[in-house]
């Protein structure tokens, strides 16, 4: 019988909502250029923007999956984070709490990009607000699960990519970063305020585009 230890599955899930999540926001990128040219430069190159439209009409899609999947990696990454370490443990040590925030923060943020982009079927169109909110969202998701990876590879002793930005900036990654109630709060209702009014004004003007195409059909 092979055991597998915890720590060896928590490797795994580290990897997998790092990947999965670098895939994701990569599409985005991919979409958000493709948004870019038809603004700004529309019927420039058209024989090299032909190739690129067929990679963006399988990022969009593409994008959400990864999303879900890393979604998922980090949800499973925190339980498997936690089991490692006794809770006691884990609320004494502030670098410890201040992964588990940002780590709060990039599944908030990932799932309002995840929300927006199913629901909304024509999410990547030109001149609307929307496009712009959802790969806000997945680019300060991506952060979060950025700096998450870098406080855990300190709490594991390994030490990551973003040292020398944080001695660069002189910041104390052993000091609490915790948000006070008073911040918090409205920061999280002023983000999904936004999300629900977004949503409810695509829903609105969906409604009067299927009412005007009804009222043209003889």
């Amino acid at each position: 019988m092979v055991e597998v230890s915890m720590r060896a599955i928590h490797a795994v899930t580290v990897e997998m909502h790092g990947g999965m999540l670098t895939l994701a926001v990569a599409c985005v990128l991919i979409k958000m250029a493709d948004l870019t040219y038809q603004r700004f430069f529309p019927g420039r190159v058209p024989r090299l923007y032909g190739y690129f439209s067929r990679l963006s009409s399988l990022a969009g899609p593409a994008a959400v999956l990864a999303a879900v999947g890393g979604v998922l990696g980090l949800v499973a990454s925190a339980i498997t984070g936690y089991l490692m370490s006794p809770g006691a443990s884990l609320t004494d040590d502030p670098l410890a709490m201040n992964k588990v925030m940002v780590t709060v923060f990039a599944i908030e943020l990932w799932s309002i990009f995840i929300v927006l982009a199913v629901r909304n079927r024509d999410l990547w169109t030109v001149r609307r607000p929307l496009p712009l909110f959802a790969s806000t969202a997945a680019f300060l998701g991506f952060a979060c699960s950025m700096i998450g990876g870098s406080l855990g590879g300190t709490m594991a002793g390994k030490g990551s990519i973003l040292d020398p930005v944080w001695e660069t900036l002189g910041v104390d990654l052993h000091t609490s970063w915790i948000l006070t109630i008073q911040f918090a709060v409205p920061v999280a209702v002023v983000v999904n305020t936004a999300a629900v009014l977004l949503l409810l004004r695509n829903a609105k003007r969906t409604s009067a585009a299927k009412a005007l195409t009804e009222d043209w059909i003889p």
